[in-house]
């Protein structure tokens, strides 16, 4: 849902957010963000994604369960999220993460408020009805 959000305010200011696997996924630019989340933080295809994306000039943030896997040394900045592992019960770490993440779409439409950028008013009415 964050990369949902994130993509509504992004292409309001004429840019775009990809859903990594998608067909339509482009190559990455010199100064994109990848924001990665993994548990173990050694996924071979997503620490594939990470390298390449180092190579090609773009910055990874991620959030991950194990801070001292493969991926959070690739990673520009690193979130370690880390869980309690309860026996017989679901890992809470995607969720934990989900709700870390929430907040993004929201500050960027409050930054892009205090330099003056005029969004669409479907985006200020989901803002508006979250800031209540």
């Amino acid at each position: 849902m964050t990369a949902v959000r994130v993509g509504h305010v992004k292409r309001a200011v004429g840019d775009q957010v990809f859903v990594a696997r998608e067909t339509s996924t482009p190559s990455p630019r010199a100064g994109d963000l990848l924001i990665v989340v993994s548990n173990s933080g050694e996924t071979e295809i997503v620490a594939g994604w990470c390298k390449n994306f180092k190579r090609m000039g773009g910055a990874i943030a991620a959030v991950v369960g194990n801070p001292d896997s493969t991926i959070a040394s690739l990673a520009d900045v690193t979130l370690p999220i880390q869980t309690p592992r309860e026996p017989g019960k679901p890992n809470r770490f995607y969720i934990t993460a989900a709700i870390t993440l929430s907040p993004l779409p929201i500050m960027l439409i409050e930054r892009l408020e205090r330099i003056g950028f005029k969004l669409p008013e479907y985006i200020i009415r989901w803002y508006q009805s979250l800031m209540g």
